[in-house]
């Protein structure tokens, strides 16, 4: 190869590198940039973090730290928010980067952002359990809080709101589910109103209002006994000597033992009709919580003269009969109230339902217990009479 030509090569290689060269860096590159305006909010038990894009990013990486150093990668997304389903409890810190193929950068707007996550516990108050004297008192928690409860329990008054600056009782324990505890020593027949609590840094936490009486039971026979009668749906008489309430078998509406005639929803009109089924349904029962109507056999239980004696007598002006354990000495008073007969008239003497039906087959006569100054006994009476309810505790 001659001179000339060599020359010509090396002039077109030159030329090529040279073109390459001065394209590449002549070529204008948009630079990645932060992204902006970071918003850091806590919805409930989640947080929720929003940004404004960053030019040209393809993607976000996020950051989090409980201590604003050593952040670890949470997530790479392409969107331009993110919630955090499961924040640390306490601070969290927070950095977010634009990505893209020439790498990431950091914001330099802020710097990182923080979000102190607390939130109270969140906690229902289970139904009294009421006993002999004493009632089990409790509480159910769904969320622990954060950061999570250092204290739970239960609070009780005879207001409708109680507090922890009442009376309280503290249950060890942690997490969710739930928790007891037994009360004593409270005042016989007192309404009394409960609520659970829960304690963390945010504050207290309080679950629902109930109500519950202690009543003492008397057991008589091995039967559990409620040593008043039932008034108004869901409560006791008074006293062990008050008639309480009529109800008509296997109804909820109680009829006043006295005349002029009226019902516990203000009614005035009796029910001459027979209700349906042949024993007393729990949805009708209007014995209080803890307590039903007594069945046939405990009722038999009660006139057993071999175990239990019975005498008539006045009690603070009011005739019954007394019906005392022979081994325990146990004794309940049960008044001879009265009755109303299937048209609504007030009777004499004494009536107590059973929630037997006198025949499975023949559903309009029924098991009761019936007293007046000579005898105590069982007898059948139609559905539609008004009778006292003495209950027994479940």
């Amino acid at each position: 190869m001659n001179t000339n030509i060599k020359i010509k090569q090396a002039l077109l290689i030159a030329t090529a590198i040279v073109t390459v060269c001065f394209s590449t860096t002549c070529k204008k590159v948009d630079p990645l940039l932060p992204p902006t305006n970071i918003n850091v909010k806590q919805e409930g038990e989640t947080i929720r973090l929003t940004w404004k894009a960053g030019n040209n990013a393809t993607g976000y990486k996020i950051y989090r730290s409980a201590t604003g150093t050593d952040y670890a990668p949470l997530v790479n997304i392409p969107d331009c928010y993110y919630i955090d389903n499961l924040p640390l409890k306490g601070m969290n810190y927070y950095k977010i980067t634009s990505s893209a193929f020439r790498g990431e950068v950091e914001s330099l707007e802020s710097g990182y952002v923080t979000c102190n996550f607390i939130i109270l516990p969140i906690l229902t108050t289970l139904s009294p359990a009421i006993f002999d004297n004493s009632v089990t008192l409790g509480g159910n928690i769904s969320s622990a809080g954060a950061p999570p409860y250092t204290e739970r329990g239960v609070c009780w008054s005879t207001s409708g709101t109680p507090t922890t600056a009442d009376n309280k009782k503290q249950v060890s324990g942690t997490g969710k589910g739930d928790y007891t505890t037994t009360v004593s020593d409270l005042d016989l027949y007192q309404i009394y109103y409960v609520r659970a609590y829960a304690i963390n840094a945010e504050g207290t936490a309080y679950g629902n209002s109930v109500s519950f009486t202690i009543y003492r039971n008397v057991t008589i026979n091995g039967v559990r006994w409620a040593n008043r009668n039932v008034d108004k749906p869901g409560s006791f008489a008074a006293k062990p000597e008050s008639a309480g309430m009529f109800y008509q078998w296997n109804h909820k509406i109680g009829w006043s033992s006295t005349d002029p005639m009226v019902n516990s929803n203000g009614g005035t009109t009796w029910n001459s009709s027979n209700p349906s089924g042949s024993t007393w349904e729990k949805a009708s029962d209007p014995s209080p919580a803890g307590y039903r109507v007594p069945t046939k056999s405990e009722i038999e239980s009660l006139l057993n003269t071999n175990k239990v004696s019975r005498a008539w007598k006045t009690y603070n002006g009011v005739n019954g009969y007394v019906f005392t354990d022979k081994n325990n000495g146990n004794a309940i008073f049960l008044p001879a109230a009265g009755y109303r007969n299937g048209s609504g008239t007030l009777q004499s003497g004494g009536g107590y339902w059973s929630s037997t039906a006198y025949y499975p087959g023949y559903l309009v006569s029924v098991w009761n217990l019936y007293l007046y100054s000579g005898s105590a006994y069982l007898s059948d009476n139609d559905m539609t009479y008004g009778f006292s309810v003495r209950p027994v505790a479940e």
